[in-house]
């Protein structure tokens, strides 16, 4: 009798040989030595923690970082005043995508390339 093959999962059928437990390859085990000094670490993290939560620490979240938008935006959005009205319409996380992919680039003329491209997404609403 031929030793029994396993086949890639589109090509399974009745009788096919699975194997679960070699769905993943193994995960080396590093030992008791690394476990106890991330323990140490994870316990001095922990007691940290603690002592500045004791002593009424606070962490300030409110300070929220300015977006610079180029010079080829500003003067896109100052003279289609429905184009801003859209931008603006973004949440903050699609606006700092669309500002790091403007300002990305190195030419001007790839830069307002860029803002024509996104012009018909924004007015319509699709992003």
């Amino acid at each position: 009798m031929a030793p029994a093959r396993s086949f890639p999962a589109h090509r399974r059928g009745e009788g096919a040989v699975r194997r679960p437990w070699r769905a993943a390859p193994p995960v080396p085990w590093s030992g008791p030595p690394a476990t106890d000094a991330q323990a140490a670490t994870l316990s001095a993290n922990l007691h940290e923690a603690i002592e500045l939560e004791k002593a009424g620490a606070k962490a300030d979240f409110s300070e929220k970082h300015e977006l610079s938008y180029p010079e080829e935006l500003q003067s896109a959005l100052e003279r289609d005043p429905e184009l801003k009205a859209a931008f603006e319409a973004l949440t903050p996380g699609r606006k700092r995508g669309y500002l790091l992919h403007f300002s990305s680039a190195k030419q001007s003329s790839t830069r307002v390339s860029r803002i024509e491209k996104c012009i018909p997404s924004n007015l319509s609403g699709r992003d």
